[in-house]
């Protein structure tokens, strides 16, 4: 099952072909693809709050915080003191932390946003992106109360912050695709 973020195009997201799985460029078998969840939050469930990744003080989680925008989706940063790789913008907050504990393969979405790409899950309080195949990794929440068709806009404006990350040896594949062997 694929599961379709609407709008994708217009936010400068290049779709993939079909679903993309998460996997290391030396993992030589690929498992089914699961279907993730979809739907919808009914009432006001709160986002759980992000906290400190294992690598948010790493140079490069400080480097990233010197370039994040002042802006996310329109709404602004939020001026309170907030923890080492931790960053919000609005109320309900989107956040993002630096640090994060990377995801191994993976048959969760995978989506590419201007050649960085991220893991997503969908639960009835947020939209949760990791990315994938960048060191640190970078989790960002955009709660659901945000409309699901806006949601990946969050990483547009975050791009030019992420992408300058180093990128390792794992990337996402289409299903379909070919998976390079380390033999």
């Amino acid at each position: 099952m694929r599961l379709v973020l609407p709008d994708i195009a217009r936010l400068g997201v290049r779709p993939p072909r079909r679903a993309l799985i998460a996997v290391p460029v030396t993992l030589g078998t690929i498992v089914a693809l699961a279907g993730c969840g979809s739907g919808s939050s009914s009432g006001d469930t709160a986002v759980p709050a992000l906290t400190s990744g294992p690598d948010a003080s790493s140079a490069a989680c400080t480097d990233l915080a010197d370039r994040l925008p002042e802006k996310v989706l329109s709404r602004a940063r939020n001026p309170a003191q907030e923890p080492t790789g931790i960053a919000t913008w609005g109320d309900p907050a989107i956040s993002l932390s630096c640090g994060a504990t990377p995801t191994g393969p993976t048959t969760d979405e995978c989506i590419d946003i201007n050649d960085v790409a991220w893991v997503f899950r969908e639960s009835a309080s947020a939209y949760t992106f990791l990315t994938y195949g960048r060191d640190p990794a970078v989790q960002v929440q955009v709660p659901s109360s945000i409309e699901r068709s806006t949601a990946t806009g969050a990483l547009v404006d975050l791009e030019e912050a992420v992408r300058p990350l180093e990128t390792t040896e794992r990337r996402c594949y289409d299903v379909t695709d070919p998976v390079p062997s380390s033999g």
